[in-house]
């Protein structure tokens, strides 16, 4: 699956939640392999999702909801997240993922606290 929705050039690029930035196929590949070969057991659903193209590029916004499960406990997440395709004239291809976690503000917080300067 990762071979078909990926390009598989040295130029793609992915950063996990909380992590480093992956550059080139081989090492976003086994990014991936290792994430879902885990004992953790990801599921990952969709909301949100946007998509616009512009030319041969494809851009998708969106908020995963991520729940795995750990040795006595469920646990769950939201990420936002930005994956960018390009179009090769046949398919397309993910070239660019990046994954960050969503603050959510309670009701009554200050919403300064969650404003970027």
């Amino acid at each position: 699956m990762l071979d078909a929705v990926w390009s598989h050039g040295e130029y793609v690029k992915c950063v996990h939640p909380g992590s480093q930035l992956l550059e080139g196929w081989a090492a976003v590949r086994e990014s991936w392999e290792s994430l879902f070969s885990s004992d953790f057991h990801p599921r990952i659903a969709l909301r949100n999702v946007v998509a616009d193209i512009r030319g041969t590029t494809g851009i998708v916004t969106l908020v995963e909801e991520v729940r795995y499960a750990t040795e006595n406990t469920i646990r769950s997440g939201l990420l936002v997240a930005t994956n960018i395709f390009e179009y090769d004239g046949h398919e397309w291809r993910m070239i660019h993922h990046h994954a960050s976690p969503l603050l959510l503000r309670e009701e009554g917080e200050d919403e300064e606290k969650y404003r970027y300067n």
